[in-house]
Parts: structure tokens; sequence; C-alpha cells
């Protein structure tokens, strides 16, 4: 081997100056008498029998205050130099600096435009735009694309990345990408300034800003006392107090509610209270006649038996204290078809029918007890004696080879499907339990015509009809659903785009006021936006913090995406498969809580794998095991073993 006089190592040659393409470069020719094999061996024998590892030191340090919003694996810059944040420390980034600092000026931007979308102001958006722009175009020449390989492997652990990668559009293979909307249009509604001239526009105001009345809202808006508020909103709001106090001044907030809840609910107390108000005196600032008109009119409307007798319906509404000759021929109809549907398991039927139809379907009277046992159990016991329990038309006439009518009756006061299974076991002692189909169907068929007979049997004696129409209209058909109206709402930092529709807007009103809803709607109506957007108004007024979406595995992908198309500007959190990672398991739940996302959307999986602590679980098991005892304490001690076992 021998060495150049610019005394290069391990070079198997001489250097000299090479002509072999044409110019001159450096090249290395091979002396006379090379032997390559013997340099080769030469240079393996130098080489170190051992492998020593780079010392690399990355430079950590605490997470200054002015950073601690920073979220975690983002880039941020301090002191000139750029770190990542790792779970509670920032580390230096050694390479990729100036692309990254580039980067970071455009997201900057980026929350410049959109934070100004939230105003009205176009001329400074339009001069936000255009910065944006040439930092984008800027970046774009330097590094490339944000969508590109390069940038996905350097930024793709980076939470703000996506934010950048969604100013480009991607056009498909061997296409550059377009620019997004945002670079020239607004993406995102602005917040509304909110101006009235009168107290309904106010309301309908003060609604989209806080869900609730609020009086002084109103007031302050329209520079109008709360006296004249109330008095320009009469048939509009409504109060709903214990009892009204001699100034309006005296009420709360929580004590006034809209028409369309005021006709809702209860109707039936509301209206007892009404009249106790009556009775009692109110004060002047309220109008006891309108209430009184206004929940009259929005009584449920009686309910018959569900028979084919018209005479036993008559008598029953005759019972119910209407005039039916006073009614026209389309109200008499209307009345004769809302029916009162019961069945074997219906809560609100009283013990003592449940025995008479079972013993005279069992042609044995006086031998049965029936026990319905309420919240929280809600289970019904019936038990007969042995003289029942072994007549033929409780084994073979009404039931079946594997259960008694009482079995059947049993099962379908609670609600359950007979099942039949016959258990196998293997040459290890393992018992297999396996449903034998042709006997459950058996059992299953003449549970049916069980509830059959049950709905002939129930309407058909006049006085049984009369009573039991009378309980059901008195002391349950007491409800008027509510019909929501969320016409006011704006929905600010949507995007402009898009338009909610009527039934849409009315859902996330309803889950506004009642926090539980279920939107059945039809596919392609638009559920996703529907919840998206509730969850972002409740998380605008205050009325939630921390807004979970649970969805399929398979739709999270889609999900999100409908998430940041409706709200561009929206702060999400979509944990990936190694977020829950046993290790990374608790340091996602801390980035939840510390964190204030608009929403944090998890698969159903990952949902269960989040457990709830110790302390928690063990409150709940302790409130289950106290209501289960207290039943079991109010029974006796045949039918605690039957209720507990049903439990």
């Amino acid at each position: 081997m021998t060495t150049s006089p610019l005394k290069f190592r391990n070079i198997l040659g001489e250097l000299t100056t090479a002509k072999l393409y044409g110019g001159e470069h450096l090249g290395v020719t091979a002396p006379v008498n090379f032997d390559l094999r013997a340099e080769i061996s030469k240079i393996g024998k130098a080489i170190a029998k051992f492998y020593e590892p780079a010392v690399t030191q990355t430079k950590v340090i605490q997470i200054p205050p002015q950073l601690q919003k920073v979220l975690p694996n983002a880039f941020c810059e301090h002191e000139g130099q750029i770190y990542r944040r790792t779970d509670y420390q920032l580390e230096l980034v050694s390479n990729q600096q100036q692309r990254i600092r580039a980067a970071m000026s455009v997201a900057k931007i980026l929350d410049l435009v959109l934070r100004m979308q939230q105003y009205e102001d176009e001329k400074e958006l339009g001069k936000l735009r255009q910065i944006l722009n040439q930092k984008y175009d800027e970046f774009a020449i330097r590094f490339g694309h944000f969508i590109s390989k390069e940038n996905l492997s350097i930024f793709q652990e980076d939470p703000n990345y996506y934010r950048l990668r969604a100013l480009e559009i991607d056009r498909g293979k061997g296409k550059s990408p377009a620019k997004a909307p945002i670079f020239h249009q607004r993406t995102v509604r602005a917040t509304p300034r909110y101006r009235a001239d009168n107290a309904k526009d106010a309301l309908a105001q003060c609604l989209d800003a806080k869900s609730y009345i609020d009086l002084d809202w109103i007031a302050n808006l329209i520079d109008k006392s709360i006296s004249t508020v109330i008095s320009e909103l009469e048939g509009d709001i409504f109060y709903n107090g214990t009892i009204p106090p001699a100034t309006v001044q005296e009420t709360t907030n929580a004590e006034w509610i809209t028409r369309e809840e005021f006709i809702s609910g209860n109707v039936v107390n509301r209206l007892n209270k009404i009249i106790a108000w009556q009775e009692n005196g109110v004060p002047n600032w309220l109008n006891i006649d309108k209430y009184h008109q206004t929940i009259s009119s929005n009584q449920p409307v009686p309910c018959l038996p569900e028979t084919l007798d018209v005479d036993i319906k008559v008598r029953c509404a005759v019972k119910l204290g209407i005039n039916v000759n006073a009614m026209t021929k389309n109200e008499l109809k209307l009345l004769l078809h809302n029916t009162i549907r019961v069945k074997l398991g219906t809560s609100w039927l009283p013990e003592d029918v449940i025995k008479e139809f079972s013993e005279q379907l069992l042609s044995h009277t006086g031998t049965s007890t029936v026990k319905f046992h309420p919240d929280p159990a809600n289970i019904w016991v019936i038990k007969g004696d042995s003289k029942l329990t072994n007549s033929p038309q409780n084994k073979t006439e009404w039931g079946t080879s594997n259960y008694t009518a009482l079995e059947l009756i049993d099962c379908a006061l609670n609600q359950k499907d007979p099942k039949v299974y016959e258990y196998i076991k293997d040459k290890h002692g393992n018992i297999t339990a396996i449903l034998n189909v042709e006997a459950t169907t058996a059992s299953r068929t003449m549970q049916d015509k069980i509830q059959t007979a049950f709905k002939a049997w129930i309407w058909s004696e006049c006085d049984r009809a009369e009573r039991l129409c009378l309980h059901y209209n008195q002391y349950h058909n007491l409800y008027r659903d509510t019909m929501y109206d969320g016409s006011h709402l704006t929905f600010p930092n949507m995007a402009p785009d898009f338009e909610m529709r009527s039934h849409q807007r009315n859902f996330v009103r309803r889950v506004e006021r009642q926090r539980a809803a279920f939107a059945a709607h039809r596919v392609g109506y638009g559920k996703t936006a529907t919840m998206i957007a509730a969850g972002m108004e409740l998380k605008r007024k205050g009325m939630a913090h921390k807004v979970m979406h649970v969805t399929m595995k398979s739709i999270l992908p889609g999900y999100s995406k409908e998430f940041r198309r409706l709200y561009p500007e929206a702060k999400i959190l979509v944990p990936n498969a190694q977020d829950f990672a046993k290790d990374r398991r608790r340091v996602l739940l801390s980035q939840i809580a510390t964190h204030n996302y608009d929403a944090i959307i998890l698969t159903y999986e990952q949902f269960f794998n989040l457990q709830i602590s110790e302390s928690t679980e063990l409150m709940f098991l302790e409130e289950q095991m106290s209501a289960i005892s207290s039943i079991c304490e109010a029974t006796n001690k045949e039918e605690s073993r039957q209720v507990f076992r049903s439990l």
C-alpha cells in the first residue's frame, strides 16, 4: 500500500490526474507489480477488532414558563435555537433548523390569518393573507411542499404539521399540489357582533351566545330595563320558579325558560302549578292569564284503549270527562286513534291485573302471587302454588317441554327471550353450552301466543278498561315532547361554505339543553357534522370543557377529516395506536387533562382502554351493592333469591 503526498490514508494505489472522461480530475492508479489481494488483507488487519459508538450528547432543558403551552412533540424556538418538546422537557434539534424555522414562520402567519377570520375586518385579513402567500412560497421554493416525503419525515410527529399540510391540495402523482382556499378566501365564519333593536332579536342572539336566557345581557344589549324586556318577551319566555317573587328583579336567570320548554315536559304538573298560583295570587309583572292559556292549550291528547270495541273506547272517554257528542268527526277520529299500547312487561300495569290474567289463562284462581320491584331493579316476580305449577295448563297447554307457562310469563314481564341450551362435556371435562334452536323457537312461539292472549284480554272487560285508561291518563300521560328550535344559531368559526340544515340546527339546540340526545337521522342527513357542531357549541358557550368524540375505528380518518373541514381552526387531538401503548397511556391522559383541546377523537377500542380510577370504580360498586341489598331486604327469602339472580 502506498500513501500519497497529501497523506490520504488507506488508498489502494497512487493518486494521479486522470483524463478518462475528458478534462482533468483526481484519480488512482495501481503501481507496478501491485498485489490488490495482499493490500486489502493489510487494511483488514489494521482495522480495530471492536466497535465504539460515537458519543453524542443531546442538549435537554426544562420547559420555561412561556413555552408551557407548547404541545408534546411540537417544535418551538428558545433563545435562537430550535427545540422539540418531549413529555416534560425541551430537546435541542441538531439539524434542519433552517427548514423548521421557515415552517414555524408559515405556521405563525397561518395562526394570525385564522385568528383574524373571527372578525369582520376584510382589509386587515387581506394583508395577512398576502403575507401567508409570500411565506408559503418562500418555503416551497427552498424546502419543497409540505406534502413531500422529506418534509413528512421531519414534521410528521409535530401536532402542528397537519395544519400546514392542509395548506396544500394533493392533485395526484406527478402534479404539484394546489394552494388551499385559505390563501385567497375566508374559510371560517366571523364571530358575530351582537346588535339588536328589540327584545325578540336580542333573545335570539342571547340564546346563540349563551344557550340560556340572561335578562341582564338582553337588557344591556338593547339598553332597556328588565321589566321592559319581560313585557316585550311576553309569550316567548316564561317564569318557571316555585313561587313568583314580588318583583321581577328578584328572579334568577335559571328560573326563566323559553316557550318551547314551557309547553313540553310534564305539562300536567305545570298546569296544576299555574292553577295554584292563580288561587294564591301573583304579582303584577306576571301575566297569569297568558300562562294559563298557553299551558292549557298544550296538554297531552287523552289516550284510549287499543281495542276494536268502539263502545269501550267511548265509555273510557266519558270517564275521562270528554264530551264526545260535542266533538267533530275529525276530532273524534283523532281521539279514537290515540291509543294505549300495553303488553306483558309494561311497568305501570298494576300487579293484580297480571295476577288476574295469569290465573284466568291457567284456569286456577287465587293460586298465584305477583310482585313488581321498581327502580333500581325494575323486576317482576311471579310464582304459583304446587297446584298451579303442576297443572296441565301450566306445563303443556301454555307451556313447552323446557318452559312452563309461568316461566314464559316471567320472561315476558322482564323483557327476556327464552333460550334453551344443551350442555356437552368433552374428554377433558370442559362443558360447552350449545343453543338448541328448535326448542328455543318453540318456547318463543309459545311466549308470543301468551302475549297475544294478554293483549286480547286486557281491554276486553269494560270496568277493567275504564280503570286502566283512567290510571294511565292521570299518572303517565303527562308529558309532551320538546320540539327544539335552533334557527337562531350562527355557528361562529365554522367553514362559511357549509350551511347547517334545520334538523341539524334543532338537534344542536337539543344537545345544548338536554346534553343527552339520539341522532337517529337517515344515512346522508349529516349526523357527523351535527355532532361536531354540537360539541363545538358546547365548548364555545362554556357548557363543556373536554369534549370527547367516540367513533368506530373504520370511520375515524373520515371523522377527523370532516372535523377539520368544518372547523379549520379547531384544536383537535386524534391519538394513534402508539399513544395507547402501556408506557404512553398515562402521558396521553396528562396531555388531555392539561391542554385546551376543542375535541378529542377516539375509537371505541381506545375509549374503553381508558380506565377509571380505582376509587371511582369502588364507589360505583358500593352504590350498586347497596341498592341490591336494599331490594333483597325488602323481599321475603324466596323472592330475594329470584330477584338477586335477575339482577
